[in-house]
């Protein structure tokens, strides 16, 4: 309901919380001596800055399709939310047999390899994305038969 009726406020927020939260992140670094990294959100800090005038034209058009997909999504609404719940519970699931694998990994003759180590982080990146995915499919699978 909130996204329905605040879209517009909610996107503009979302633009320009970006800029403020680089122009922190640059201050932060700058204080901690890290002065790469404080150039670094400099150039973030105005990249959004750019992005979030160049597309202030277009919230209106952006907070219409908004609106449209609240109202597909809550025509699914009580199985949806079930999708993206399980989705977490599997998530965590993945989380936890991962982290269990790489403690194991850790312990074993291999574990001065690095390429094993990219390995595992490919792992752990590639079955968290399959997870999101799953319900970034059903989602649209719903909406698509809505529509």
């Amino acid at each position: 309901q909130f996204l329905m009726h605040y879209g517009s406020a909610v996107i503009s927020c979302m633009l320009w919380t970006s800029v403020l939260m680089s122009g922190v992140m640059c201050v932060v670094y700058f204080v901690a001596g890290a002065w790469m990294m404080g150039i670094l959100f400099i150039l973030f800090t105005v990249c959004a800055y750019l992005y979030s005038n160049a597309v202030k034209e277009r919230i209106p058009f952006a907070s219409s399709n908004l609106r449209t997909a609240c109202i597909g999504v809550k025509h699914f609404s009580p199985k949806l939310p079930l999708v993206a719940a399980g989705a977490l519970v599997a998530q965590c699931l993945w989380i936890l047999i991962w982290a269990v694998a790489f403690l194991g990994f850790r312990a074993s003759p291999n574990a001065d390899n690095p390429l094993a180590y990219f390995l595992m982080l490919v792992s752990f990146y590639w079955g968290c994305l399959v997870v999101v995915n799953v319900v970034h499919v059903a989602t649209a699978g719903a909406v698509a038969t809505w529509w």
